[in-house]
Parts: structure tokens; C-alpha cells; sequence
């Protein structure tokens, strides 16, 4: 790999953009973590004090969204990783 100063100013460019992306994603992905636990107390919170079946429909939106689109994306990634 070539240092980055004898690189071409597109090959830092581009280094510096796919550097920037990097995290960018890795911030939000960190974000979210770190959110998580304090959405799933509240809505444990907000359902537990008001009971109604449309809280259910959502949860199973959210559950349904998790297994058939996250989940196989995560998988594909981890394989994407591995190779």
C-alpha cells in the first residue's frame, strides 16, 4: 500500500470520503446501540401503563422487520466478512 502523500490527489480523495463514510456509519451504528435500551424501557414503560392491541401490531411489525430484513442482512455481511 502507498503512503498517502504519494498517492494521486483522486486516490486521497477518495480515501478521505470512504474514510469519512466510515465513520459516519460507525457512529450511527454506535448511537442506535447505545439507544436501544433506553426505547425498549420506555415502551416497556408506556405498554405496561396502557394496554392496547395496536401496541402488540407494532411490536410484531418491529419483530417481523428484525427476523426477515436485518437478520438476513447482518448474515450476508458476516459472510461478506469472513471471506
Amino acid at each position: 500500500m502507498e503512503p498517502i502523500a504519494e498517492r494521486p490527489p483522486l486516490g486521497r480523495l477518495s480515501h478521505a470520503i470512504l474514510s469519512g463514510v466510515a465513520v459516519l456509519v460507525t457512529s450511527l451504528s454506535i448511537a442506535i446501540c447505545a439507544a436501544a435500551p433506553e426505547f425498549i424501557w420506555q415502551g416497556l414503560r408506556v405498554t405496561l401503563g396502557h394496554p392496547h392491541w395496536i401496541d402488540l401490531v407494532g411490536a410484531l411489525l418491529i419483530g417481523l422487520n428484525l427476523v426477515f430484513f436485518i437478520e438476513p442482512a447482518m448474515k450476508r455481511n458476516r459472510c461478506y466478512e469472513a471471506t
